[in-house]
C-alpha cells in the first residue's frame, strides 16, 4: 500500500476496529473515500460492495468482517471486475477464495495472520517451538480448518503456564501478577511489552512485532514483521483521537454505560 492510494472501508464489528483502521490509513497518507457499515447478520455483499466500487477507490478494505462475509465480499468484487488492492484483518480459507476467483485476483491481498509453515519465522526468535511442525500437525488433525485463531489460544496458554509455574498457583490474580513480573515477556512473534492504560484503562495487552501477510503465488507469505510499539510511538495521538471520535476510549464507554463492559464471541464457519 502506498500513500497515493484511495480507499473505501466496510465494517460490521463495531467502532473499535474502524477507529484503528482510520488511524492506520491516515498515518500512511491514504485517503478514505467512503465507509460502508453493515449489520452483522448481513449476507448479501452487493449493497456493501457496490457503493465501494462506485467511489472509484483502488483499495478495498474489509476491516474485521467475519470470515463468511470476507469470502462473499471478495467473490463479489471479483465478479464485478475490481482489479485493485484488497486489505482485510483476516483471510481464512484464502486458498478456497483463489479457486473461486483466480490466483491473479488474490495475488497481493494483505492481511494479518500467517500460515506457520512460512519460512520467515524459522529465522526469527519465535515464541513457538518449531512452528512449521505445529502447523503440519494441526492440519493433519483438523484438515482445512486453519484460521486466524488456530494458534492464538495456544500462545496465550503458554504464557499463562509460565506464570503458573512461577507463582505455584492457578489463582487468577496471582497468575496475572506473575505474568507482569516475568521480565522478558514473549507473545506469538517474539518480545512484547505490556501496554494499553491510556486507551483501555489498564495495561493488559502485549504488543510487539506483528507480521504483514500477503498472498504470493496462491500462498500466504509474511512480507515483513512490523513493530507495533514503534508505530504507537509515532501515532498514538492519532489513534487516540480516532477512538475518542467514536466514543471508544475506556472512560467514554464507562461514562456512557454503553457496550464495552462485557465481552462476547461468535464462531463462524469459513
Amino acid at each position: 500500500m502506498t500513500a497515493k492510494g484511495f480507499l473505501v472501508i466496510c465494517f460490521s464489528c463495531g467502532f473499535g476496529p474502524i477507529s484503528v483502521y482510520r488511524a492506520a490509513f491516515k498515518a500512511a497518507g491514504t485517503r478514505i473515500l467512503r465507509e460502508v457499515q453493515y449489520a452483522p447478520e448481513t449476507t448479501d455483499p452487493g449493497p456493501v460492495v457496490d457503493p465501494m466500487l462506485e467511489s472509484g477507490a483502488d483499495i478495498l478494505c474489509w476491516c474485521s468482517s467475519y470470515a463468511p462475509m470476507v469470502h462473499a465480499l471478495t467473490e463479489y468484487a471479483y465478479a464485478k471486475g475490481f482489479q485493485g488492492q484488497i486489505i482485510s484483518c483476516t483471510m481464512d480459507g484464502y486458498d478456497r477464495l483463489a479457486a473461486r476467483t483466480s490466483p491473479e485476483f488474490m495475488e497481493g491481498v494483505v492481511f494479518q495472520f500467517p500460515d506457520f509453515d512460512d519460512p520467515m519465522p524459522r529465522e526469527k526468535a519465535f515464541f513457538f517451538n518449531r512452528p512449521h511442525v505445529y502447523f503440519a500437525e494441526y492440519n493433519r488433525r483438523f484438515p482445512e480448518t486453519w484460521s486466524a485463531v488456530s494458534w492464538e489460544y495456544v500462545a496465550m496458554l503458554d504464557i499463562w503456564h509460565s506464570a503458573v509455574e512461577k507463582t505455584g498457583s492457578v489463582a487468577t490474580l496471582s497468575v496475572l501478577a506473575a505474568m507482569k513480573q516475568l521480565g522478558h515477556v514473549t507473545h506469538a512473534f517474539g518480545h512484547a511489552d505490556w501496554w494499553g492504560e491510556e486507551i483501555f484503562g489498564i495495561s493488559n495487552a502485549l504488543i510487539g512485532d506483528w507480521p504483514v501477510v500477503t498472498v504470493q503465488d496462491s500462498k500466504a507469505r509474511i512480507a515483513a514483521f512490523k513493530s507495533i510499539p514503534d508505530w504507537l510511538a509515532a501515532h498514538s495521538g492519532l489513534l487516540k483521537s480516532e477512538l475518542a471520535a467514536l466514543g471508544q476510549l475506556w472512560h467514554q464507554r464507562l461514562e456512557s454505560g454503553g457496550p464495552g463492559g462485557q465481552v462476547s464471541s461468535r464462531a463462524v464457519q469459513g
